[in-house]
């Protein structure tokens, strides 16, 4: 079961990344940083993660990952192997060319 709460390191193909946590939680992604939230869903089907996330910059302190956009939507996938880290790899929704890959680290256990 990968429902715990992750700290995330994360970098795009268009500009440095950046560090944020989250919590997977019975088919939800929630989570953020200083500037965004992020809000999703995700589904676990032979071993393999599948997750749609939409980041909203709110604040607009930080710059995005991928350039100005103050919101924006990617699937990532990735293999379900390690529970204490898992890598995902995905693109934009509106964009597919602008790539994100994701590190997890597990940190706590849900109560």
């Amino acid at each position: 079961m990968i429902d715990a709460l992750y700290d995330v390191e994360f970098v795009s193909n268009v500009k440095t990344g950046g560090h944020g946590i989250v919590i997977f939680h019975d088919g939800l992604v929630m989570g953020g940083n200083a500037s965004f939230v992020y809000m999703g869903t995700y589904g676990i089907d032979d071993g393999l993660i599948s997750a749609k996330i939409s980041c909203k910059n709110d604040i607009g302190v930080m710059a995005t990952i991928f350039g100005d956009p103050i919101e924006f939507s990617f699937t990532l996938t990735g293999k379900v192997g390690d529970e204490e880290e898992i890598v995902l790899k995905g693109a934009l929704i509106d964009d597919p060319t602008k790539l994100v890959f994701m590190k997890l680290n597990r940190r706590a256990e849900l109560p």
